[in-house]
């Protein structure tokens, strides 16, 4: 049975990733024909990043959580702080479920009519890492009300 176009360029994505994660020595796990789980190295905690692609849309996702529990009583809070995070960063984004308190860092990038490289694989992976590296803490020190929203803000646009 014959592969078709967008089931074949999402295999080698994957693969060409894979090579990356190789070249860079992360350890990481393929799941299926289309997901892979890996630990990237951070400054100070270990981060665990799941990239995928999305065949019908022609698109490569990365997502890592965030190992924080935002209690109840610092939700909305939250939510405004990663708003505001949001608004700076040039690539990539945190989602935030206000529901369940939890953190999550999300790249994607489309490879629509196009062939991804290994130079912005690593731009990819490098980037998550550096965001979460740099935003962790804050977001830590808001949810265990070490620093105020106020704070928080003050901090984040320095």
């Amino acid at each position: 049975m014959a592969i078709d176009a967008k089931t074949q360029k999402g295999m080698d994505t994957i693969k060409d990733f894979c090579a990356v994660l190789e070249e860079k020595k992360l350890k990481f796990t393929q799941k299926g024909d289309f997901i892979v789980e890996f630990n990237a190295v951070s400054k100070d905690i270990p981060i665990r990043i799941g990239m995928g692609v999305q065949l019908d849309k022609e698109v490569l996702y990365m997502c890592s959580g965030i190992p924080i529990r935002i209690p109840e009583e610092k939700r909305v809070e939250m939510a405004v702080a990663v708003s505001s995070v949001n608004q700076t960063l040039s690539i990539g984004r945190f989602n935030y479920d206000i529901f369940r308190g939890q953190l999550f860092f999300e790249i994607n990038n489309s490879y629509a009519g196009s062939t991804l490289g290994k130079e912005l694989y690593k731009y990819l992976i490098d980037t998550s890492v550096e965001a979460i590296d740099e935003y962790n803490d804050l977001f830590l020190k808001l949810a265990r009300g070490l620093i105020t929203l106020e704070e928080f803000l003050k901090r984040q646009m320095v």
